[in-house]
């Protein structure tokens, strides 16, 4: 521990999750990622929470130009900081026109520095599952390409050993040209990985 804090230096004010969880820091490959400077307060505080059902909240923000969702991550312990730095990291890692995008990682400050933050687009239709049951009524003909490019996705994280692990019409979301595109991986399985 003693040898992390002299190696981060400065680093430690903006990723404290370094110095806090040794071992568990950052990937290289996820800082284009990190906003430091970044919190939920440059969003407009009208934010809309989500009804899901899931252990995370997701929230729909406005920056005043553009909506994003917001998925959020309490965290306690390393393996909670895993979660969220491998489902980043399939995200990013994996990028398929099936696959949602993230567009930053950044932390909570002050009484919310326990929380960490996946900043995604905004998909219009919002899932599969509620853009069957909306007044908009899809054909089933644009339903049946949705799940089709979530075919497409599940095909190219299997190609790279990548098990979802959670495929359900609540995690297909729609984008505004009806393209279907896979979402929430804190469960998923990256094969490759070692277990033990």
């Amino acid at each position: 521990t003693t040898a992390t804090l002299e190696l981060t230096g400065d680093i430690q004010q903006h990723f404290p999750e370094v110095v806090f969880f040794v071992g568990h820091g950052l990937p290289p490959d996820l800082a284009a990622l990190w906003r430091p400077s970044q919190s939920l307060d440059v969003f407009d505080p009208d934010r809309q929470r989500l009804v899901q059902r899931s252990p995370h909240v997701v929230r729909q923000v406005w920056d005043g130009s553009e909506s994003f969702a917001i998925k959020e991550y309490t965290i306690t312990g390393a393996d909670q900081l895993r979660t969220w730095l491998r489902e980043a990291a399939i995200i990013y890692r994996h990028r398929h026109p099936a696959i949602v995008e993230i567009k930053a990682l950044f932390q909570g400050t002050g009484d919310k520095s326990g929380t960490f933050y996946m900043q995604m687009p905004w998909y219009e239709h919002g899932s599969l599952e509620s853009w069957v049951k909306s007044e908009e009524k899809p054909t089933w003909k644009k339903v049946r390409g949705v799940i089709m490019d979530s075919l497409n996705g599940l095909a190219h994280l299997h190609e790279n050993k990548i098990i979802h692990s959670d495929v359900k019409p609540v995690n297909i979301l729609v984008d505004s040209r009806e393209r279907g595109r896979l979402a929430d991986f804190d469960i998923s399985l990256d094969t490759t990985e070692r277990t033990k």
